[in-house]
């Protein structure tokens, strides 16, 4: 009797480890059959690859030339779409590598690389992971009328993939919706409240400003949504170098937050923003308009949160006599 259950158990538990993954989009298939569909002008702007990989053995190498508009809206742009209509008070992790190879243009616009947007036709989608010069960008919290902010940046890193995990709390209300960040293994942005929509869908490519002149290519590999952190962290993390060379530092216009060499950048605790997000702190200084692109406007408003907090520090040390 005590082999029959160690028999039944040993059956059961390789289905009970996976039974949080919800979806694979890690190309595997060895085509592009586990997205919903494309925005593509041709074939050859979206193709499964053998090399290079981050994890099993295809990724998506993604292309694009000016004046690739499959959609006919604004920018140029190719990429692979999944409606993952998740609802709202639903909350899910999403992971995936991004490879920037070493001609990867440093251009002072917004480059998209993977992106939510709420059902609606317009707007800046509530959830964008850019670059923007040589740096790799998140704004979140963008409704249409409202642009959004930029709660977190890192180093642009070339010629070698970098992880990304967002772990999504998905609401319509600024006050309940939020995300937190992990990149290559580590956290490297708290929970941060603000909009972040429900029922989107997610575009993952390269979608930039028609600015860019320059033909280039990026890939993109191993994407999965599952409930559990330890889900999407199965996949291999590639770790970041110690010092960021090879023409990848920071651009002088980088923000005059700290960002360490893992990329996880000081800001303030989940509490303070959501505060901001709910009462809007700094909007005049971020909300710059709409329009379906992404931009690093909300770096004013976040200074302004942090010399705010600051102010308050010193006020209740004077208070306390410290």
């Amino acid at each position: 009797m005590n082999g029959l259950r160690i028999s039944i158990l040993c059956v059961l538990l390789p289905s009970v480890a996976g039974a949080t993954v919800l979806w694979r989009g890690d190309l595997e298939t060895g085509d592009r059959s586990q997205f919903s569909h494309e925005d593509m002008v041709s074939a050859d702007r979206l193709q499964v690859m053998r090399d290079p990989v981050a994890q099993g053995e295809y990724a998506l190498k993604v292309t694009v030339v000016q004046g690739d508009n499959p959609n006919g809206a604004s920018g140029n742009r190719n990429e692979m779409v999944k409606m993952t209509n998740d609802p709202e008070g639903s909350e899910y992790y999403y992971s995936w590598s991004t490879f920037f190879p070493n001609d990867y243009p440093s251009v002072n616009t917004w480059q998209v690389f993977a992106q939510w947007h709420h059902p609606t036709c317009c707007g800046s989608p509530p959830i964008a992971f850019y670059t923007y010069g040589d740096q790799i960008r998140l704004d979140m919290g963008a409704t249409g009328d409202y642009r959004g902010f930029t709660p977190w940046w890192t180093p642009l890193i070339r010629g070698r993939w970098s992880k990304f995990t967002a772990h999504i709390h998905w609401s319509a209300d600024a006050s309940l919706g939020w995300m937190e960040v992990f990149y290559n293994g580590k956290l490297a942005m708290p929970r941060t409240y603000g909009f972040t929509g429900a029922l989107t869908y997610l575009k993952m490519g390269l979608y930039r400003d028609a600015s860019v002149w320059q033909t280039e290519s990026i890939y993109q590999d191993g994407m999965v949504k599952a409930d559990a952190l330890e889900d999407v962290e199965s996949t291999p993390v590639i770790a970041p170098p110690e010092a960021v060379d090879g023409g990848a530092t920071a651009s002088e216009s980088a923000p005059l937050i700290p960002v360490d060499d893992a990329g996880v950048a000081a800001s303030p605790v989940g509490a303070s923003l959501r505060l901001a997000r709910v009462s809007k702190v700094g909007e005049a200084a971020v909300n710059g308009g709409t329009g379906c692109t992404a931009s690093g406007g909300g770096l004013g408003g976040l200074l302004a949160l942090l010399a705010l907090a600051q102010v308050t520090r010193r006020r209740r040390g004077a208070q306390s006599g410290s």
